[in-house]
This record gives C-alpha cells, structure tokens and sequence, in this order.
C-alpha cells in the first residue's frame, strides 16, 4: 500500500508504504497526525521513518513521529544527525515487511542528499518505487547552490542525462 500526501504551501510531498503490517514514512511533514491517524486505519506500526535530506521542510516531524512510535529514524551518515538515528550510505539496504530499500547518495540539492529505491516484493527482480526527495523535480532538478554546493542545476541535470544514455 502506498500513500502519497501533500503541503502545498511547502510544495511538500511526504510518503506512506505499508507491507504487512509495518509501515515507512518518508520525509514526514511537521503534522504527524496523519501519519498516526493512517497506521491505525491499516492497524500496521510504523516502523521506519526515512528523511531523503537535511532541509527545512523535510525534517520537521521525524523526531515527534519516532518518539509517539518508536520507529527509526533513518539518514544518510553524511547529515550529522544530533538526534537518534540509523545512519545509511550508498548501496545499504533497509528492510521492512516485504519490501527492500536501497540507498542511493546522491549529493546535489543538499551534500547529503539520497533517493531510496524500493524493491516489492524485497526479492522483485526490479524496483517498484524510487523516492527523490529534492533530487528530482518533474522537468528540473533541486537547485545544487543552496547550501555552499558550487555545481551549478545544468551540470547536475547534464549528469543526470548522460547516466540514462
């Protein structure tokens, strides 16, 4: 099962995937309610809580959401995270219900960005779902020149490119 949400006036997508009766969260949005709300409806646990980047918008509820549920949190080990977490790199994977995640870093908008490709059921031969965070816009990509990168959109949008030919 998967849930996509929405906060326009962030322009804020956050993601809910059930496998049996566990739950991942990815980029949970500062109201958790939902989230809670959704695991009770599909009486599963969230389990899992996976931010794609350090940024403002992303970041606002994961630690409220790992305490009501006990869930870990999960980051890239490049953020630095001061809080509890489960720090991930390129190619680990994160396993729940029947699903397999796979850790892609991929540094641009933020120096600690990653997409997670998911794997349904964990031993598909391809992948399901690809979660981007601010990777990938539909037509564009994050702005690279946010937080100290010195790469500019065109160039990380030309690799991008080059990698699909």
């Amino acid at each position: 099962m998967f849930h996509q949400y929405t906060l326009g006036v962030l322009s804020h997508y956050s993601y809910l995937v059930a496998s049996g009766n566990e739950i991942l969260i990815v980029d949970p949005a500062r109201d958790i309610r939902r989230y809670l709300d959704d695991a009770k409806a599909l009486n599963a646990r969230i389990t899992r809580i996976y931010l794609t980047h350090s940024h403002a918008d992303f970041v606002a509820g994961h630690t409220e959401l790992a305490q009501a549920t006990g869930a870990k949190v999960i980051v890239n080990r490049a953020t630095g995270a001061g809080y509890p977490h489960e720090p991930v790199g390129d190619g680990d994977a994160i396993a729940f219900g029947r699903v397999k995640g796979v850790v892609l870093t991929t540094p641009g908008h933020t120096p600690d960005g990653t997409c997670l490709l998911l794997y349904a059921p964990a031993d598909a031969p391809a992948p399901r779902l690809l979660f981007t965070g601010d990777t990938l816009f539909i037509g564009s990509v994050g702005r690279p020149d946010l937080m100290g990168g010195n790469i500019s959109a065109a160039w990380l949008a030309a690799q991008g490119f080059e990698s699909w030919t």
